[in-house]
């Protein structure tokens, strides 16, 4: 199987949904990602047999095609949804963007192809949990259908409780050292060996002395809004960063999911670092429990 994923900086496609959650499950309401092949194997095989029964099946809400969070969702060659929990010809596939400006609709349309199955994978809001999950939708092409079913990676959903800052792969910037940004002006990977402890999370460093420069006084060098990505922010998303796309404005870091993120970040930047500030004073203070 060929696994496609964004072909940008960042290898995980962002996709928020604002407004109502595309389902409602338990904590134990998984689906894996094998029962989400053999759900998208079944919809193929009916899509070939009879599309217009096919979509049928796949927008009934107690139908074999809903099992827990796993669902069969497709689009036309128009982009519109012919198949979704919350109805079709409401909205478009084609045209979903992350919270960023990311095309992942596009994305979407372009992997999918017929007799193959392709990954794409994306963060999802769930409910009121404030990290995204994980999820990966396998995607292909049936005639004048794209669909695809989707599971939750639960198993790499990793966290400490102080969720003020951004640590979900259990290190805060995927390891990267923050004060290299300011000294060495590039993006630069620590080590473990040259490790910090503050905010109860796991700061790397390149050597010791970065580190002890970060000790002394780390509000010089910790990224804003608890190293969550500044475009988001500005909607109040908690997401993930790509290390290697910041900024320095002010004497401040900034971090983004993405390149593409950052260029429209850029545009309007006084505004937008005002807008983040707002949004995170307003949810940093109930990250910490």
């Amino acid at each position: 199987m060929q696994s496609i994923i964004m072909s940008w900086s960042r290898l995980l496609v962002l996709l928020v949904v604002t407004g109502a959650s595309f389902e409602s499950m338990s904590d134990t309401g998984f689906g894996t990602a094998e029962e989400a092949r053999s759900m998208l194997n079944r919809a193929i095989a009916a899509l070939e047999d009879n599309p217009s029964m096919a979509l049928d099946a796949f927008n009934d809400n107690d139908g074999e095609y809903r099992d827990r969070d796993l669902y069969v969702f497709c689009g036309g060659v128009d982009g519109i949804m012919t198949a979704h929990p919350r109805g079709t010809g409401k909205f478009s596939l084609r045209n979903f963007k992350d919270i960023s400006g990311e095309p992942v609709g596009e994305t979407i349309y372009r992997v999918a192809s017929e007799g193959k199955i392709s990954e794409v994978s994306y963060l999802l809001a769930r409910g009121d949990d404030p990290i995204p999950f994980e999820k990966t939708s396998l995607i292909t092409k049936v005639g004048d259908h794209i669909c695809g079913v989707g599971y939750y990676n639960v198993d790499q959903r990793t966290r400490s409780g102080n969720l003020s800052v951004n640590n979900s792969l259990g290190i805060v910037i995927d390891g990267y050292d923050p004060v290299a940004y300011f000294t060495l002006g590039r993006a630069t990977r620590g080590t473990e060996q040259h490790r910090y402890q503050w905010l109860g999370s796991d700061w790397h460093f390149v050597n010791a002395e970065h580190r002890q420069m970060f000790a002394d006084s780390p509000d010089n060098f910790t990224p804003q809004y608890g190293g969550y990505c500044a475009s988001a922010m500005t909607r109040g998303h908690l997401v993930p960063i790509d290390p290697e796309s910041w900024q320095i404005v002010d004497g401040k870091l900034y971090l983004h999911y993405s390149s593409r993120s950052l260029s429209g970040w850029e545009v309007g930047k006084e505004a937008n670092i005002e807008k983040a500030n707002h949004q995170w004073e307003k949810i940093q203070p109930g990250l910490t429990n």
